[in-house]
């Protein structure tokens, strides 16, 4: 079985394609700005500044942080993801720490009953 014929792109310069763009732009309406704009969203929920993020807990299988605006746990969906992120890094950052920590202590523990 052949493979069918490729068809041919109808733009075949880049004039002919800066042609297209504008006179698609040209088409738009004005209105589609609207839609891009956020301030009713905005205005809808007010917007909080969160200091950090404390810490975290599961409860019913859902995460709740605790923000450091004035300190409540919040759902995850309320809580900027990227604060979420650096949490969660900052926090492996400490688990790891103290099990390097901890394995330090036994490996010298192990040295000094062997000697």
């Amino acid at each position: 079985m052949a493979a069918p014929k490729p068809t041919k792109n109808p733009i075949s310069s880049a004039k002919e394609l800066k042609m297209v763009c504008i006179a698609v732009l040209k088409n738009t309406e004005a209105d589609d700005e609207a839609e891009w704009s956020t301030e009713n969203d905005l205005s809808e929920q007010p917007l909080h500044a969160v200091r950090k993020v404390l810490d975290r807990k599961r409860l019913n299988w859902k995460t709740y942080y605790l923000v450091d605006w004035v300190p409540t746990w919040e759902p995850r969906q309320h809580v900027a993801q990227t604060l979420i992120a650096g949490f969660e890094r900052k926090r492996r950052a400490l688990v790891r720490k103290t099990y390097i920590e901890y394995e330090a202590v036994e490996d010298n523990t192990l040295n000094r009953t062997e000697v």
